[in-house]
């Protein structure tokens, strides 16, 4: 057989093309964890907010990491570390913007918790304090007040 025969399917593949890439599985797992905890975190502020903010943080860090090794060609899946990105930085806007909102409302309900405090630090009993409760969500708004004519 000739030496120079290009006949056979792998002639034209150089030695280097059967080595396995740079970007491993292990490397694009980050960029997967970003993905799903992204997802995770937004799911988790609605019901756990404080934990939700943390994941939301860990996903963004993740995101970074994930996409700077892509930079440097370790890993491959630039579209999830970007997705998991994304959802990270909504999760912490959806915090700050829970933080903002409950700053915001209980800045002007000062007098009204103070009251409950004070209410709720005289009273002995279950239905005293069920009272007390029940006045601080009066003064709020969350209850209607009842008019007296009955």
């Amino acid at each position: 057989m000739n030496e120079t025969d290009d006949s056979s399917p792998t002639s034209h593949m150089s030695k280097d093309s059967y080595l396995p890439s740079k970007a491993s599985k292990s490397a694009n797992a980050l960029g997967v964890s970003a993905l799903i905890l992204g997802a995770f975190s937004i799911f988790l502020l609605l019901f756990a907010g404080v934990i939700g903010t943390l994941f939301s943080l860990v996903t963004v860090v993740l995101a970074i990491i994930s996409l700077k090794r892509i930079k440097r060609g370790e890993a491959s899946n630039k579209t999830q570390a970007q997705i998991g990105l994304l959802f990270g930085l909504v999760g912490i806007g959806i915090s700050i913007f829970f933080i903002a909102s409950s700053i915001a409302f209980l800045s002007g309900k000062h007098q009204q918790i103070s009251q409950l405090n004070t209410c709720l630090g005289k009273a002995h009993t279950a239905k005293e304090r069920a009272a007390c409760r029940q006045q601080f969500a009066q003064a709020i708004g969350q209850i209607p007040k009842s008019s007296g004519k009955g």
